[in-house]
């Protein structure tokens, strides 16, 4: 069987030359909209100066309400315990009237004042903890009476 020579077609440059033809004046056009400031080039990701601290200048504490009282997680570097947490235990046996949401809400205000930027908050329970006693964390944390604390509160 005899070879068969290769069929050689024309290059065909009709669909290059009209993408030419469309690309170069839309690329013209945005050039001179952004020189004339009628189109924005996008923004920064972060419009402060210093973004890093404005991220380290806000911290989520965690409020963990347990039968023998609260702890305080996040803000180890404002508030210091013994064992390096601040625990506020109950002012008799652990009841819905004897947890101390005072102290809670006075160490919620110097973590606020820490941090005021900070609106964030999250309370953690254990198992026995009843409903009641999750209600009046909700509402300590949230203000002290003259201000907000954090007004974003989260139950995990």
């Amino acid at each position: 069987m005899p070879r068969q020579k290769p069929v050689r077609t024309p290059l065909q440059l009709l669909p290059i030359a009209n993408l030419a033809t469309l690309l170069v004046p839309i690329g013209l056009m945005v050039t001179q909209l952004v020189a004339l400031r009628w189109l924005q080039p996008a923004p920064e990701p972060f419009p402060h100066e210093n973004a890093r601290d404005a991220v380290a200048a806000t911290v989520v504490p965690t409020v963990v309400v347990t039968e023998e009282g609260f702890q305080l997680l996040g803000a180890e570097d404002v508030l210091a315990g013994p064992d390096g947490r601040p625990e506020l235990p109950c002012l008799g046996p652990c009841g819905e009237t004897t947890y101390d949401y005072a102290a809670l809400r006075r160490l919620l205000g110097h973590v606020k004042a820490a941090y005021p930027r900070s609106d964030s908050l999250v309370v953690e329970r254990q198992a026995d903890v009843s409903y009641a006693v999750l209600v009046q964390v909700f509402t300590s944390v949230q203000t002290d009476g003259e201000a907000d604390l954090f007004p974003r509160v989260g139950l995990r």
